[in-house]
């Protein structure tokens, strides 16, 4: 790679792709931590940090065995580098209004939980996006809930949609809808053929369940507590698996459970308190506002969904 010209106030491409690089070790508290985010190898993130600092000639962090900090300079570029990617969003934003249409990169992430079962509703958004903004270039990734929070968070995505266990005062969220997670057990357990009014608390906690994440409602969470958690999967997918094992029981939306209950290859469990609701948000920084862009996504993303509840599509309660 050859060596950058010390820097002279003009910004290259090239500059600011290191600093956002530079961002987002900042955020993440490290090099190492920041892998995840960026993606790339520690190495390849201590090189981006190693030639932003031959460029700017100074020293923005400290690292090593004492901890990352920054340095009284690396402060200071760190707070201008966050307000010029705020002035470049917003620069592009009139530009988009004087062109009379939006152009740019739109990058969003969606819960692994949802990009397949929810793939009829995410395709018809995405075509409607395409159509009347066909020159964003989007770029879509599935993810964990908790990657997803802390791209959006770190600024790698503008925009996400999953189901959060916790407010977050950083960030801006809006429901996108509500479905009920409700008991199921797979043909091979056990409480297969057993009647629901028979299905007591005391039999239930002599079962494995598998963990959930969701535990809003005070009553779910006591009824919860008392049972027997022998796994944990942060997926639905991985999730469903454990439950088809016959080993499980585990909470699933119905929009997940019902090929396998047409089947006959699984069912639900009706028991007292045995439910749980999870809420599917969109969300992006507060702090950056609503670009034009994330703004018009949210906008055919939040009436695809409304219009599958009303339509009944979207299993939802």
């Amino acid at each position: 790679m050859p060596a950058l010209k010390l820097f002279r106030g003009n910004i290259a491409d090239a500059d600011l792709r290191l600093l956002r690089v530079f961002v987002a070790i900042v955020k993440a508290g490290g090099v190492t931590p920041a892998q995840v985010a960026l993606n790339k190898s520690k190495s390849a993130v201590s090189m981006d940090l190693s030639a932003l600092e031959d460029r700017l000639g100074m020293t923005l962090c400290k690292r090593g065995r004492s901890g990352f900090s920054l340095t009284a300079q690396g402060e200071m570029v760190y707070h201008a580098t966050l307000q010029l990617f705020g002035d470049l969003e917003r620069y592009r934003n009139h530009i988009n209004l004087a062109m009379g249409n939006l152009t740019g990169d739109l990058v969003f992430y969606v819960d692994d939980n949802f990009a397949f079962d929810l793939q009829d509703e995410m395709s018809e958004a995405i075509r409607l996006f395409t159509e009347q903004h066909p020159d964003i270039f989007l770029k879509m990734t599935s993810a964990s809930p908790d990657v997803i929070e802390q791209a959006v968070l770190d600024g790698t995505a503008h925009m996400g949609m999953t189901a959060l266990f916790r407010p977050m005062p950083t960030l801006s969220m809006d429901l996108l809808f509500k479905e009920v997670m409700q008991l199921y057990c797979a043909r091979h357990h056990p409480l297969f053929d057993v009647p629901d009014d028979e299905l007591s608390v005391d039999l239930l906690r002599e079962q494995r369940f598998v963990d959930v994440n969701v535990r809003h409602d005070p009553i779910f969470s006591r009824f919860f507590e008392k049972m027997d958690i022998h796994a944990q999967a942060p997926t639905i997918s991985s999730r469903l698996a454990l439950v088809q094992s016959g080993v499980y029981l585990g909470f699933l939306p119905a929009r997940s459970a019902a090929r396998w209950v047409r089947k006959g290859e699984m069912r639900a469990l009706n028991v007292e308190n045995g439910r749980t609701e999870n809420a599917v948000y969109a969300i992006h920084q507060k702090e950056q506002g609503v670009g034009l862009i994330v703004n018009a996504f949210h906008s055919v993303l939040k009436d695809v969904f409304e219009r599958a509840s009303t339509a009944g599509t979207l299993v939802v309660f």
